[in-house]
């Protein structure tokens, strides 16, 4: 049986914070395929906060580089999985040295048995 699946995460980070963080866990018995990924950058953000999509140590989305924006919307198509009891993980940098930036992250895609 397939489900539909949205992951929302806003995420704010503090000034020259990197890390790498799960935003959702598959559930055990249960594969998750990534359909659609949208990141919306407040105005002001001013390209500095760098975003990634990793499945494990390996970077899937974006292809190259780091998705970035001031006051804009990323909204790409995808097709990733993963597997049963792995963690979404999401990167990011934040380049300033003294402000908070932010972004909002929306996942869609089906969890299938």
């Amino acid at each position: 049986m397939t489900s539909h699946v949205v992951i929302k995460y806003h995420l704010k980070a503090d000034p020259s914070e990197e890390k790498t963080i799960s935003i959702y866990k598959v559930p055990n018995g249960h594969t998750l395929r990534l359909t659609s990924v949208e990141i919306r950058f407040p105005s002001g953000t001013a390209g500095e906060l760098l975003v990634a999509l990793k499945y494990g140590n390996m970077k899937v989305y974006p292809d190259s580089g780091y998705a970035s924006g001031d006051g804009g919307t990323i909204r790409d198509d995808v097709d990733i999985t993963y597997q049963s009891g792995l963690d979404v993980l999401l990167y990011y940098k934040n380049e300033n040295t003294t402000d908070v930036r932010e972004a909002y992250i929306n996942l869609e895609g089906e969890l299938n048995d």
